[in-house]
């Protein structure tokens, strides 16, 4: 819980949260940037493993513009310093816990977390420790998630604009199953999700930090009108044909928790390599 002029980048959301111009793409956040050429099936394949961090916040209630103000004033400009590559963030949108924010974002690779991080690097330990104590005042909770981008479970549109909310699923699968969800994602959905005209199906597995059993399915809306329309099973098959397609993950799927999400574009940035400048 990517990939917003979003494009496709190395990493890590969410996710990415997330996630995904360059090597990778993210569930939490990703949104093609216009020309931006989408990565055959072969290229997935062979692509490395793209990971995105995620963390789950729960902010206090009467400090929420609080840490609005503190994201937007200290927390983004200090982690661009830093050397962080990007961050995207959302938040729950009437459906789903309230006060609820997901941070999306760059993770390369696991030895990262061997060296400082982006504040440290910016602020330096002390300031860092200054800056730990404001942000701890804000918040009840936080939970950070490792995630793998499975591009190659996922369907996506080239998108000129960040959506305005998502649909985030939760899956949780029975004990050695797995498999048997992924086979059902790639031979059953895909195929009704590329007839259904959503933007994109974007899904993540957890790894760290969370059910080691668990997927996360992101799709994106424009509104929350286009809800209405159903699901994109339903879209394409009807109630019945979508009911007949959910008896399939009998056994496999133990639950489903569904959060209805909303982009914010002032709490995010993506930083631009420098070889895009010239």
């Amino acid at each position: 819980m990517n990939r917003l002029a979003l494009k496709n980048r190395p990493a890590l959301l969410l996710i990415a949260l997330l996630m995904m111009l360059a090597p990778a793409s993210s569930a939490f956040a990703q949104v093609r940037g216009k020309g931006a050429q989408k990565p055959t099936a072969a290229a997935q394949a062979s692509a490395p493993n793209q990971w995105i961090y995620v963390a789950e916040i729960s902010i206090k209630p009467d400090k929420l513009l609080d840490y609005q103000e503190f994201i937007k004033k200290e927390t983004l400009p200090e982690q661009k310093k830093g050397g962080l590559k990007w961050r995207h963030t959302w938040t729950t949108a009437v459906f789903g816990e309230g006060f609820h924010y997901y941070v999306v974002q760059a993770m390369d690779n696991f030895a990262q977390y061997d060296g400082q991080s982006a504040i440290v690097k910016a602020l330096g330990e002390a300031g860092a420790r200054d800056y730990n104590e404001k942000n701890r005042k804000l918040i009840d909770g936080v939970k950070i998630t490792a995630m793998m981008a499975r591009p190659d479970l996922s369907y996506e549109t080239q998108m000129s604009a960040p959506p305005t909310i998502a649909v985030l699923s939760r899956f949780s699968i029975a004990p050695g199953r797995t498999q048997e969800f992924e086979n059902f994602l790639k031979t059953d959905m895909l195929p009704v999700i590329r007839k259904s005209g959503v933007a994109g199906y974007w899904v993540n597995q957890t790894v760290m930090g969370g059910d080691g059993s668990e997927y996360t399915v992101l799709v994106p809306f424009a509104s929350f009108a286009d809800l209405d329309k159903g699901p994109p099973q339903v879209r394409v098959l009807g109630q019945a044909g979508a009911a007949r397609l959910a008896q399939k993950t009998a056994g496999i799927v133990l639950h489903v928790e569904r959060s209805v999400i909303r982009y914010l574009p002032d709490l995010s940035f993506e930083t631009t390599p420098a070889t895009q400048n010239r």
